[in-house]
Formats: structure tokens, sequence, C-alpha cells
């Protein structure tokens, strides 16, 4: 095999692309993680389903653990304060509140 010469143009293409890289990285060294939601579904032998979600925020939303039963009555806020709509959860569920505000019935 012998050696091949290279042009004054592919050394110039090796260093522009070698450049390139070194920039990518660097300014990528920089860059802020991500913070983004997260879910993910399990799914059970018997055919059901478990989701959960993260929620990642800049600020703190002091939390507490809240469990919700089934047949929950829940009333929403409507406009000036005053009742919205009414209805009741089927199903149970154990999660986080935020800005530790209660659920309401």
């Amino acid at each position: 095999m012998t050696a091949r010469k290279l042009s004054l143009w592919d050394h110039r293409r090796g260093a522009l692309r070698r450049t390139a890289i070194a920039a990518l990285a660097g300014a990528l060294a920089f860059v802020p993680p991500a913070q983004a939601c997260t879910s993910l579904l399990l799914r059970t032998t018997d055919g059901g389903a478990v989701y959960a979600r993260t929620m990642e925020f800049g600020f703190r939303l002091t939390s507490e653990a809240i469990v919700v039963p089934r047949q929950f009555a829940f009333t929403a806020t409507g406009p000036g304060g005053k009742a919205g709509l009414v209805w009741s959860s089927k199903y149970g569920a154990v999660g986080l509140n935020a800005f530790g505000l209660p659920v309401r019935s």
C-alpha cells in the first residue's frame, strides 16, 4: 500500500472539522441540564397500568403527600371564586400537592 499525498484542501478541511468539533464540545460544556418532566407507565400482570410523573421546576413547591380516596367529591373553583364544576373520582390516588394547598371537596 502506498501513502496518499494530502492536498492543501484536505488539510484545511480536517483542521476546520477539528475546530468545529472543539467549538461544539466547548459550547455544550456550558449548557445547563434540562429541567423537564418525566413520566412512566408500568403494565401489571392482570392488564392494568400504573402511571407516574415527575415535575421539575426551578423553584420550591413546598409539596406535601396527599391521598385522594375513591368516590372523593371535587368542586372546582369558578370565576370570581364561585363554585364551579362538581364531580367524583372513580379511582383513588396518591400524589403531591403544590404550595401546601389542600385537596378540597
